[in-house]
């Protein structure tokens, strides 16, 4: 890719600037202030695009820093470039309203989309932390940042795992970890959330349970008085038919409501006066004592009459409360019973929902199978990287095997006609089949340390005192390379 052209119609301090860039090296200087951040800044937003940040961050972020000076709402630009044997023209606006883009071919006018790619394609696949940490150097940004090492250390890796740079095992390894601790984080979710309703449950268990042995005692307690007071009433059941069987054994003189001696004596009372007094006197007052007499007979008949209603009343009364009392505690005690029976229903169902919280549900096994999935994977992942390292020195075990058939083939012999010697010391060197004698230059050992400085330099930043380097910030380590000799060099016996 090869830029030719820009165009900053709105950028900045600059307004309708064209610079034309030719073969080779371009140089752009200036003074200070002359707008040569804003042309670097300019470049990478073409390519890139630049996003406005929210909250306190916007008012220093880089889309407010290189904000039009006039006319901020029409904030845009062009770039010419050339890849392969096509001219392509890049435009972008990045007003905050209006934010757009267009990538054209201008050979033969095709329309290419920024949104699936196209552009990134052009790049040949170039983020923009590798355009910052590579080809981009910005002002006091020489050291190169974070995501480049970790770029490092994943390429690093990926080789000496898989043997292809190009297989993203630590990528595939990393998403298969997220994806675990995805379903442990659900796991984790999904029991606290169980535990919360198995204590809620065990908690309304407790109550429902307390309850029960309430009303447990209390229903005792009914079940004594209900039979008390049906003793009660049976009692006095008893004692009613017994009256009523003593009045009737009374006989006739039980009805009277004045005693027979009573009687005999205001008779004998009446001829007495009859007798003692003179005519007519005697008739006079025989008959006032007869009048007295039975105005007395007549009081006893009604107040007689009414105390015998009055108790036959309050005998009545008695036996009804009693009656009702039986009932009214009857009443209670069925009451009690049937709440009973509804809360202890009700501590079995808590007891069994208890029961269930403790149990594997379906989705408790597929969240298992899910992770056990996962693990799996990982394993598998390792597995086949390990099958691939493997391809590779056999690729390898195959290519030295027909460098020495080719040898034999000829009709000569190895070492003694000719001596085969290899370099890098491979795992393939020391098979049995080949035994190729090579040079161990630590090649694995020099790309790892590589690997390992660069990594630390990058975390270090341009703190060198953190690095246990040489005071000029070079870092030297030395490898003397061994010869390792095997079966595939010797004497030459035939000259």
């Amino acid at each position: 890719m090869k830029i030719t052209e820009l165009i900053l119609k709105n950028f900045g301090k600059f307004t309708n600037k064209q610079i034309l860039l030719a073969d080779g090296i371009n140089i752009i200087y200036g003074e200070n202030e002359s707008g040569k951040t804003t042309l670097h800044t300019f470049l990478k937003g073409m390519l890139f695009g630049m996003e406005r940040k929210r909250g306190r961050a916007a008012a220093t972020d880089t889309f407010r820093t290189y904000e039009p000076w006039e006319n901020p709402n029409f904030y845009a630009g062009i770039l010419r470039f050339t890849c392969g044997d096509r001219r392509f023209r890049l435009e972008r606006n990045f007003d905050r309203y209006a934010k757009d883009g267009s990538l054209i071919c201008e050979d033969d006018g095709e329309e290419l989309s920024l949104e699936h790619g196209d552009l990134e394609i052009l790049l040949g696949g170039m983020t923009e932390s590798d355009y910052e940490n590579t080809v981009s150097i910005g002002q006091l940004r020489v050291q190169t940042g974070e995501i480049l090492a970790a770029e490092l250390k994943n390429y690093a890796a990926n080789y000496y795992a898989t043997g292809n740079s190009e297989i993203d095992l630590e990528g595939a390894l990393a998403l298969l970890k997220e994806r675990k601790k995805e379903l442990e984080k659900e796991e984790r979710e999904k029991r606290k959330l169980i535990s919360e309703k198995k204590e809620r449950a065990e908690m309304e268990a407790s109550y429902v349970w307390r309850d029960l042995h309430q009303l447990e005692n209390e229903a005792e307690q009914l079940k004594r008085s209900c039979e008390e007071k049906r003793r009660e009433w049976e009692s006095w059941v008893n004692e009613d038919k017994k009256r009523k069987k003593r009045e009737e054994a009374a006989g006739y003189f039980a009805g009277w409501r004045i005693h027979p001696l009573e009687a005999v004596s205001m008779l004998g009372a009446f001829f007495v006066t009859f007798l003692l007094f003179h005519k007519p006197w005697n008739f006079l007052v025989a008959i006032v004592v007869a009048l007295a007499e039975g105005l007395y007979v007549w009081n006893c008949l009604k107040d007689g009459k009414k105390k015998k209603k009055a108790r036959l009343q309050e005998i009545k009364e008695q036996g009804i409360s009693l009656k009702a009392d039986y009932e009214r505690q009857k009443g209670k005690l069925a009451k009690v019973q049937e709440t009973y029976h509804e809360k202890e229903v009700l501590y079995e169902n808590l007891q069994e929902r208890v029961g269930e919280f403790d149990e594997m549900n379906s989705e408790e096994i597929e969240r298992l199978k899910n992770k056990q999935g996962v693990e799996l994977a990982m394993e598998q992942l390792t597995r086949l990287a390990a099958q691939m390292q493997s391809r590779t020195s056999d690729l390898m075990n195959t290519e030295v095997s027909a460098i020495m058939d080719a040898i034999t083939d000829s009709g000569k012999q190895i070492p003694t006609d000719y001596s085969v010697c290899g370099c890098d010391n491979t795992s393939v060197s020391k098979y049995k089949g080949i035994s190729l004698t090579s040079v161990e230059s630590y090649a694995r050992q020099t790309g790892r340390e590589a690997i390992d400085i660069l990594v630390r330099k990058i975390e270090a930043g341009n703190h060198l005192s953190e690095l246990e380097d040489s005071p000029d910030g070079i870092t030297r380590v030395e490898y003397f390379p061994k010869l390792i000799v095997r079966k595939s060099t010797g004497p030459c016996e035939n000259k």
